[in-house]
Formats: C-alpha cells, sequence, structure tokens
C-alpha cells in the first residue's frame, strides 16, 4: 500500500521530475535544495501534520518491497538509448551503471533490514552510504579503464553525483520532523529513487557531449 508523503517533498518530486525530463539538473538541484532548505515553507505546511504522517495510524509496507527496488530493475533496461551511436561508448556506460547500480541495490538492502527498534539507525544510514561509494569505486577500479581523453570529465561528473546523494540524505536524515525510524529509512530509500532518476539523466547529457572520446578505441581498450 502507498505511503503519504509529506506535502512539501511531493511539490519537489513533481517539479524535479518535470525538469529532469528535460535534463536540466543544475536548476533541478537547485530547486531541490530551495524546498529542502526553505524553512518558511517547512513552517507553513503545519508541524503537526508532519508529526502525524509518523505515527502508527499511517500504513506501513516492508521497506524490502519499496520502489527503489523495482526502480533499479526498470532502468537497468533502459539506460543506454541515448548513446547508441558508439558501441564502446555504450559498452563503457552500460558498465559504469550497472556497478552503480549493483552498489545501490546492496545500499537499499542493508537500509531495508535495518533494526527499527534502536534509538537512532542515523549512523547506520550514512554507513551504508560509506559502503556504497566504496564498492562503486572499487569496481570501477576493477572493471575499466576511462579513456585519457574523459577521465577529468568523467570524475567531475561522478564527484557531482556523490555530492548531490550525500546533501539529499543530509537534509532528510537531519530533518528533526522525523521521530520513527520507519519513516526515516523510507524517505532515504526515497532519496535513491531520485539518485537513480540523477545518475540515468545527467549521464545522457555528459555522454551525449562526449563526442569522439572513444574513437580508435575497442571494447577490449576498456576493459580489464
Amino acid at each position: 500500500m502507498r505511503i503519504v508523503s509529506y506535502p512539501f517533498l511531493i511539490i519537489q518530486q513533481l517539479i524535479m521530475e518535470d525538469i529532469m525530463g528535460y535534463g536540466m539538473t543544475a536548476m533541478g538541484g537547485a530547486l531541490s535544495w530551495f524546498f529542502m532548505s526553505n524553512v518558511k515553507l517547512k513552517e507553513g505546511m503545519s508541524d503537526a501534520l508532519l508529526k502525524r504522517l509518523n505515527k502508527t495510524k499511517i500504513n506501513h509496507i516492508p521497506l524490502t518491497k519499496h520502489r527503489i527496488f523495482g526502480a533499479l530493475r526498470q532502468k537497468r533496461s533502459s539506460f543506454t538509448y541515448f548513446i547508441l551511436d558508439d558501441p564502446v561508448k555504450i559498452e563503457f556506460y552500460t558498465r559504469y551503471v550497472s556497478i552503480t547500480f549493483d552498489a545501490l541495490e546492496e545500499m537499499a538492502t542493508n537500509i531495508a533490514a535495518l533494526s527499527l527498534d534502536k534509538d537512532d539507525i542515523t549512523g547506520d544510514i550514512f554507513k551504508e552510504l560509506d559502503t556504497s561509494t566504496i564498492a562503486i569505486d572499487k569496481g570501477l577500479n576493477d572493471e575499466l579503464r576511462i579513456p585519457e581523453s574523459i577521465k577529468v570529465q568523467f570524475g567531475q561528473w561522478r564527484a557531482m553525483l556523490r555530492s548531490s546523494f550525500r546533501d539529499s540524505l543530509m537534509e532528510i536524515l537531519n530533518d528533526d520532523l522525523v521521530d520513527s525510524n520507519y519513516f526515516l529509512a523510507y524517505r532515504s530509500l526515497d532519496t535513491m529513487i531520485s539518485n537513480v532518476k540523477v545518475i540515468l539523466h545527467s549521464g545522457a547529457l555528459e555522454f551525449s557531449r562526449i563526442n569522439g572520446a572513444f574513437k580508435d578505441l575497442t571494447i577490449e581498450d576498456i576493459l580489464k
């Protein structure tokens, strides 16, 4: 069954999805920051309403049934439609996304399995984020050779992704309106869905601009 979301988060999600649909990731991040940090906007939603959303009157689903797991499966089958012009580019990008999604799926699985009876699971969620980051770096290092022509641009893009994801999680984990471990974990998994979309939409922009970077390279040149 569907969980009722915070009103201002619903507005944020709708705006983010519309903006991402046009590939404007940077502007989407700015609007996301605005809605998450604007205190007046939050106050206008009524503290009493937000508090009630944490109570047991709201229908709860098992966290293992969260939409993040379906989103990861669905997105795996559709993330190459925009770079079909170059088979080496396709191979590089699909390998990178696969490495990233594997790490995110492990992170989501571990968050869904956290004990909600603990006093605070914030530290556990941050630990899963750090573990996921390390797993992505290791997978990239073990499986791929990054062409010299894209090292700087690719590195900057990945740094942006890490920073954006961490900032989004920090906003949720530091939100003192949430007094339920269940909703803390649920909203963290929601943030992971947004991160998956950012990876794919911003990746579409980044790799569409990398024209000629894989010229004269074979698939064997980029694989370890």
